[in-house]
């Protein structure tokens, strides 16, 4: 398994930016919306273990694994992923609604998120 860090001073860095906005909170837990414009690979998991809040079940980046949750892996979904295109790829744009497991596992902690999210 490889894992990222989120760290400006080492050398050879490269610019990486997510920015996110909290659309709902639980006592544990919070619902984001996140953009990463040209993401780096973990990127947005990367950055979120960096402040302190990783993703739900992501054991790799410092989340305990919650057995108790109704899915096995990490509780992070790409609702949008587009690319203009290039010489190499054509331009697409894909949207995905949430999961049911997520959205159940959504619910389950008492929140209300729709899976248009």
């Amino acid at each position: 398994r490889r894992m990222v860090t989120a760290r400006i001073d080492q050398k050879g860095a490269r610019h990486a930016k997510t920015e996110y906005e909290v659309v709902e909170r639980s006592e544990h837990a919070a619902v984001t919306l996140a953009s990463a414009g040209p993401a780096l690979r973990h990127q947005i998991r990367a950055h979120f273990a960096s402040i302190g809040c990783p993703l739900l079940n992501d054991e790799q980046y410092g989340a305990p694994r919650d057995l108790q949750l109704a899915v096995s892996r990490h509780a992070l979904h790409a609702r949008r992923i587009a690319w203009d295109g290039d010489g190499n790829l054509p331009p697409f744009d894909c949207v995905e609604p949430l999961p049911g497991d997520l959205l159940a596992v959504l619910r389950a902690m008492g929140m209300r998120v729709s899976l248009e999210l």
